[in-house]
């Protein structure tokens, strides 16, 4: 560069170096300009203005005006072209976008290990996809876990079944000719006799919704990322078992997802049709076992392992549907599967099987035990008959709120509709998740709908930690900005340690009350009546209900005196009024504790 001395065409050009940061063209070398400074964001290296670090041009081109480097990209200056950071991806045209899997970009325009394809979005071969997205190494004994996954499932049914002829069966005292029971049951014994504890399904649930929050985008450091990842069993993930590996496609997955309730029907009815041969056939199979129906038994099944499962059915299902666009491509993509397209032709196939899932299990599941809980309504308290078919569905719920199971199904929808569909954009899902867990959470609270006071507290320390897990996911959200690739800030860490406290806090519960629970289910079982602290909060808040009814004197001093079970001798007959009678006292605890 230099600059002009004059311009007239008798005097030649003198050229003389520009003064440091100016520099001067051709063009301006005619035009009679003299040296100018060098543009916006430039330095002067020997004749040229390039760009200084942090700065680029389109073209690299020099004596510009250069331009600040594109968020996610790294600007060396001079004619360089921006770079990707980790994180993020290059989409052309000097534009960069987060990675959409987290980890799977690297700076340089690279892949990390097992990531490959445009965003990095795709998982090379010998390698499969967790419910985040992200890409694994198959496991060397993949086929041994999808293995394990199919014994489960047999394994399940054969359970079902036997748990099933255990609660049907008919106690000797009971029994007339044959298999033919009397007609009269006591209902007090038989209709809050829990067989199970309760307790153990009330953790898995509230461990399920864990997993959901494990993969909400709420930028979770690794440490806690893993600690939350070890709940996912809980959520029956089919990635759990690498089934990825085995059947080798997203298509086969899903599929085999949506076909595994089915193949356990199936085997359960095989399992149950063998049953039942064997009972007619053999003498002594029909003097010891007892008499089950198919029917009978499938839907028992449903009414017990649906709602247990509901939420991990419904996600599985909907993913089918969750559909995203990627910068630069103008097609639709699954959110669940980044290398497969929706609407094309691998897609559609698979759209009778997602339709199936949606009919049989998002829908079918909870609408089958509404209608079956509203069609025996009048009888759900009072037929022994319904109570020992029906019964596991409602004898934990007071009288009031014997839809419970559809109430806290329709919970779970919720969840498993936010929690997809709703992840690109996660301030509406974190008003979703906080609407559903808190509201939720704070109406069962207030009107306490379980009949034994240890699930009305469980439910809330439950509900209490999960809040707190989700509000530790907004903090994080919110202190990264929502980029997954910024660096945990350090006041971030103190609400690390609150989620690690929180999970802690949450098994320490778990198993504490599914001890006590346990406990109290042995008890019942031995004695045939509620446990002993039961039996005390019954009588007192039937004291407290009944001390300003007239002439109730003697029946004051008989609650004071007796057992439950005597109680129940006393006031349960084949009369349905002095039922419904009873009825109303065994709740009478819940509706006094609700208005204190």
């Amino acid at each position: 560069g230099g600059r002009v001395s004059g311009v007239s065409a008798s005097v030649p050009l003198v050229c003389a170096p520009c003064s440091g940061g100016t520099f001067s063209t051709a063009a301006a070398a005619a035009q009679g300009e003299q040296c100018v400074a060098c543009p916006v964001n430039t330095i002067q290296i020997g004749a040229s203005c390039v760009c200084k670090a942090g700065t680029f041009t389109p073209d690299g081109a020099a004596n510009i005006a250069c331009r600040d480097c594109p968020e996610g990209a790294r600007c060396e200056g001079g004619s360089t072209a921006p770079e990707n950071l980790d994180g993020y991806a290059a989409v052309g045209n000097n534009s960069f976008v987060l990675c959409p899997i987290r980890g799977a970009c690297l700076a340089g325009s690279r892949c990390a290990r097992g990531y490959g394809g445009y965003l990095c979005k795709d998982c090379m071969p010998a390698h499969f996809a967790n419910a985040r997205g992200e890409c694994h190494s198959c496991p060397a004994a993949a086929a041994g876990a999808f293995a394990f996954f199919v014994i489960f499932i047999v394994a399940a049914a054969v359970a079902s079944l036997a748990l099933f002829v255990y609660a049907s069966r008919t106690p000797r005292s009971e029994r007339t000719q044959g298999d033919a029971p009397r007609k009269t049951v006591a209902l007090g014994p038989l209709l809050r006799k829990r067989m199970m504890p309760a307790s153990i399904s009330m953790v898995i649930q509230a461990l399920q919704i864990v997993s959901v929050l494990a993969t909400a985008p709420f930028s979770w450091p690794p440490a806690a990322q893993r600690a939350l990842n070890g709940f996912a069993l809980f959520s029956l993930d089919v990635n759990v078992f690498a089934s990825e590996c085995t059947l080798g496609s997203f298509g086969a997955k899903y599929a085999a997802a949506m076909i595994a309730p089915v193949v356990f029907g199936a085997v359960l009815s095989l399992v149950t049709l063998v049953f039942i041969a064997c009972r007619r056939v053999i003498p002594s199979c029909r003097a010891r076992l007892a008499k089950v129906g198919l029917v009978d038994v499938l839907l028992a099944s449903v009414f017990a392992v649906g709602p247990l499962i509901y939420l991990p059915l419904a996600r599985a299902t909907l993913v089918l549907f969750d559909c995203r666009t990627l910068p630069g491509s103008k097609h639709m993509w699954l959110k669940a599967a980044l290398t497969k397209r929706c609407f094309d032709a691998q897609w559609w196939p698979l759209f009778p099987v997602g339709m199936m899932g949606v009919a049989l299990y998002v829908i079918g599941i909870p609408a089958l035990i509404l209608i079956t809980l509203l069609r025996n309504r009048s009888r759900l308290f009072t037929d022994s008959v319904v109570v020992a078919k029906f019964g596991g569905l409602y004898k934990l719920a007071r009288r009031p709120f014997f839809a419970l199971p559809v109430w806290l199904m329709g919970k779970k929808l919720a969840i498993a509709i936010a929690s997809p569909f709703l992840s690109l954009t996660p301030s509406l899902l974190i008003a979703a998740l906080l609407c559903v867990i808190l509201v939720a959470g704070l109406i069962q609270s207030s009107v306490k709908p379980y009949y034994f006071p240890l699930y009305d507290r469980l439910d809330l320390s439950l509900t209490t930690l999960l809040s707190v897990l989700l509000v530790c996911g907004i903090v994080l959200y919110s202190d990264n900005a929502g980029n997954p690739n910024v660096r945990t800030p350090p006041q971030a860490h103190f609400v690390v340690v609150v989620v690690f406290l929180a999970v802690a806090a949450l098994v320490a519960v778990a198993v504490s009350f599914v001890v006590f629970d346990i406990r109290e289910v042995l008890f019942e079982r031995r004695q045939g009546v509620p446990s002993t602290a039961f039996e005390q909060l019954a009588r007192k808040r039937m004291r407290a209900l009944l001390i300003d009814v007239e002439d109730t004197a003697d029946f004051l001093r008989h609650v004071e005196s007796s057992s439950v079970s005597d109680l129940s001798t006393a006031t349960e007959t084949s009369d349905i009024e002095l039922v419904e009678q009873r009825g109303a006292l065994t709740d009478a605890h819940t509706v006094s504790s609700a208005s204190s």
